[in-house]
């Protein structure tokens, strides 16, 4: 093992550069460095799942830089799949400057202006973002691939990827609700040197981008609804339902009917009567089920019970939501909602509890504000955004809410950046993925304990059938008395190997 270990340590010095891994769960400082770091990683994931860890590089001595940093991937291959390379994504994440410390924040594409940048001379710790995402044709299973690592001044390196695929899918669909506003308006401020006729192409990415990070955009989408010159509203519903379609197809769980669409306002009759329209012509497409009439609490407190009074009396499809994380006022309509909008942060969790038990349907504000702090702030470790996504699911809430994820309107540490024509990922905006993913694992868990209960009460299950069920139950009941706050990287591996070992026992 020492002769092993020196032979290693000689190699690093006559390349001169360190390469290791880590988890997507862990920030990598700049001036990280680690002589005996991981050379081979390990990750595991269900069919139709994204699964991102990241690749460290930095010099070997203080006083060298690497130049023309560049990272080849193979496909990853098992005895009965294959896996292209081309469903790896690379990123290399840059640092910014948060509450004085520093912070890795946004992911440059690979090919980007400012990636080439960073990679022609890399003087400290330099991770790479990478993605790898399981088709879900894909057969379960080990796979194996590399990473080569070369530069121009130090050699080159490679980094062993294993890869287990679970014998267990995720929906295109997922099930915790998702409410995140991308405002038209926000977005063309953002990309104001884009002409007209190209800004559509530039929706379209933000749409793709929110679909494969598994969040239901609001607000992209042309409103089914417009007012006229004489300031009469009217229906229109044929790029509604364009987009619409297409973003539900993308795997879309929510639609939130906002008022303030309209872009002025309208009498409450003129109001209600669009949505009697809209709600025959939801119905009619199927998309009935995922409305919400989201209250707008901009407006004096008596309109706005006026306005879920009506919704429920004359709409009672549609479900109601009320926003109670600023507005503590719409408190009085709580009787009138389906669903609730609570700003929980992680010191408050335990103490409300028992609140959202009591509730029904909740949905977590998770933004950051003027000087507030959301769930997903930046100054917290990636380890608590994903951790947040577990509790969330312990208190039995069911949706996140964030309308402040872009760079407009007064927001507060922003989850995407605009590029030239479309979105820029930060790392939060991908380990939120990951959580919301793990949200599913959970679910697909509990779904599965509580199809099997009956059988296990009339004993017509096998006993490793059985075993499998208690097992499970256990893990739940743990996760849930725990709040959430518990191994994610372990209870994620118990709960995959549960699941795989129904899918082959009872699909």
């Amino acid at each position: 093992m020492a002769d092993r270990s020196l032979r290693r340590m000689q190699a690093i010095r006559r390349k001169g550069f360190l390469v290791w891994t880590e988890s997507g769960m862990k920030e990598v400082g700049l001036s990280e460095k680690r002589q005996f770091g991981r050379s081979a990683i390990s990750i595991s994931s269900a069919k139709n799942e994204y699964e991102s860890f990241q690749v460290v590089v930095a010099p070997y001595r203080a006083n060298d830089s690497l130049r023309n940093v560049e990272l080849e991937f193979t496909d990853l291959v098992s005895k009965r799949f294959v896996i292209g390379k081309e469903k790896i994504t690379c990123y290399v994440i840059g640092y910014v400057q948060i509450r004085g410390a520093t912070k890795p924040e946004p992911l440059f594409p690979y090919n980007s202006f400012w990636s080439i940048m960073i990679r022609q001379k890399i003087a400290d710790a330099q991770p790479f973002w990478i993605t790898v995402y399981v088709p879900p044709n894909a057969k379960a299973g080990s796979y194996s691939g590399a990473i080569k690592v070369s530069t121009k001044n130090a050699g080159e390196n490679h980094v062993k990827l294993k890869l287990r695929v679970w014998n267990f899918g995720l929906p295109n669909t997922m099930r915790l609700k998702t409410h995140f506003r991308f405002r038209r308006s926000d977005l063309r401020s953002l990309h104001a040197k884009v002409q007209d006729s190209a800004f559509e192409d530039v929706l379209f990415r933000y749409r793709a981008n929110a679909a494969e990070h598994r969040v239901s955009c609001q607000s992209t989408f042309t409103p089914p609804y417009a007012v006229n010159r004489t300031g009469r509203p009217r229906a229109h519903y044929e790029i509604f339902d364009k987009e619409i379609g297409m973003l539900v197809g993308l795997g879309m769980n929510l639609f939130c009917i906002h008022p303030d669409d309209l872009g002025e306002r309208i009498s409450q009759k003129d109001y209600f009567q669009l949505l009697m329209k809209l709600r025959r012509h939801l119905r009619r497409r199927g998309w009935l089920d995922i409305t919400y009439l989201h209250l707008d609490g901009s407006l004096p407190l008596h309109l706005v019970m006026d306005q879920a009074k009506i919704a429920k009396a004359k709409l009672p499809e549609i479900k109601v939501v009320a926003d109670l994380s600023v507005e503590h006022r719409l408190s009085k309509i709580t009787e009138l909602a389906d669903a609730l909008i609570l700003r929980l942060d992680s010191k408050r969790f335990a103490s409300e509890k028992l609140l959202l038990g009591a509730m029904g349907e909740v949905w977590i504000d998770v933004a950051c504000r003027p000087k507030v702090h959301g769930s997903l702030c930046a100054s917290l470790h990636l380890i608590d955004h994903r951790r947040l996504f577990w509790a969330i699911w312990s208190f039995g809430a069911k949706g996140i809410v964030h309308d402040w994820a872009l760079p407009a309107r007064g927001s507060v540490e922003p989850l995407l950046y605009p590029m030239e024509n479309g979105p820029m990922n930060s790392v939060r905006w991908e380990t939120m993925r990951d959580g919301i993913e793990d949200y599913e694992y959970l679910c697909l868990l509990e779904e599965r304990i509580h199809a099997l209960s009956d059988s296990v009460n009339r004993m017509t299950i096998s006993r490793q059938t059985k075993s499998a069920y208690l097992e499970g139950k256990r893990l739940l009941s743990s996760i849930k008395a725990k709040g959430g706050w518990v191994d994610v990287a372990q209870k994620r591996e118990q709960i995959a190997k549960i699941l795989s070992f129904f899918s082959s026992r009872l699909d």
